[in-house]
């Protein structure tokens, strides 16, 4: 299963850290500085706003 959670903050990041083992998880951040907290998870991680439709 594919999950996508929107923020990578505290629960963002907790939950990516409980369900990467599980399934393919992406985190959606503005913050470029989010690659580098998931760097040690197995999850994908998009730079830019979920709420925004550009890429």
């Amino acid at each position: 299963m594919y999950i996508v959670i929107a923020g990578g903050g505290e629960v963002g990041g907790e939950l990516a850290r409980t369900l990467e083992k599980a399934h393919e998880v992406v985190v959606i951040d503005r913050n470029p500085q989010a690659k580098e907290r998931f760097a040690s998870l197995d999850v994908k991680v998009v730079v830019g706003g979920a709420t925004d439709p550009t890429p």
